[in-house]
């Protein structure tokens, strides 16, 4: 692992197998959300399948029990070509799972959190809502091949968003 930090952003470079893996992310001053860029390069002989999985477990309150008044969504949206994209499909769709805290007076009342991605068009996803998806019987976290599409209110609130990914030997791909 290459570790190293910048003015306002961090970069992580590995290399694992024939796959090269940088993920740059920081917090934009505007408007304080998070961005990881993710850039995937296969420098191997073979086509890759990647699973790439994003993960947040939402607070959204004090203490636990605030979890409860939760209520989570999935969304999905084509976005236009922009030029503020460099490395990303010209068409491209965006998926976002939101997580927003329905009561005024429990955490952050009327708040609203959200995990997205940003990748090319018709591109396989999967996803939940629901944190119990990702333990087993003992309570260990684990990741299932397929997320169930859990969203809505009563859950144990999280955002778990995964893409497919397929690379050709010598290509690579971008995801924010």
């Amino acid at each position: 692992h290459h570790v190293s930090h910048g003015q306002g952003f961090s970069v992580i470079r590995h290399r694992r197998g024939a796959v090269d893996v940088t993920a740059t992310w920081c917090v934009d001053p505007a408007t304080s959300v998070k961005q990881v860029h993710l850039r995937i390069a296969n420098r191997g002989r073979t086509t890759l399948r990647l699973r790439l999985i994003g993960v947040a477990e939402w607070i959204m309150g004090a203490t636990r029990t605030d979890r409860g008044t939760v209520f989570t969504a999935f969304h999905r949206e084509v976005v236009p070509p922009s030029v503020d994209t460099p490395g990303i499909a010209p068409t491209r769709e965006v998926s976002v799972l939101t997580s927003t805290q329905r009561e005024r007076s429990a955490g952050f009342g009327g708040g609203t959190a959200f995990l997205a991605v940003a990748g090319p068009a018709n591109e396989t996803e999967d996803w939940t809502c629901d944190r119990r998806e990702c333990f087993d019987r003992q309570g260990r976290f684990v990741l299932p091949d397929r997320f169930a599409r859990h969203a809505g209110g009563g859950l144990d609130p999280c955002a778990a968003l995964s893409v497919f990914v397929e690379l050709d030997a010598g290509e690579s791909t971008d995801r924010v």
